[in-house]
């Protein structure tokens, strides 16, 4: 009976030796997921930041196009049709 409880005993501990590795590749691999993505979200958020950048600025630079100001020329055009050019006063 002593030697069937050893030889139980032994592939138990095999068992949970077995177990605790596999548990420690699945950690790995959800480590490097975890990470994998920390990095795409970093490289999102550069992204937007960019864009809102580059959206800010082409806000600024045509602004002037559609806000008129005195003496500034701008042609105005109605159903499609070039009128002749005139002066904001």
């Amino acid at each position: 009976k002593k030697e069937k409880n050893r030889v139980a005993q032994r592939a138990w501990r095999e068992r949970k030796e077995k177990y605790v590795i596999e548990l420690e590749n699945k950690i790995k691999v959800l480590e490097n997921a975890k990470n994998k993505s920390e990095h795409e979200k970093q490289q999102l958020k550069l992204i937007i930041e960019k864009l809102r950048n580059e959206n800010t600025y082409l806000k600024n630079a045509t602004s002037f196009i559609f806000t008129p100001t005195k003496g500034i020329f701008f042609p105005l055009i109605k159903n499609n049709k070039k009128k002749k050019i005139k002066k904001i006063k």
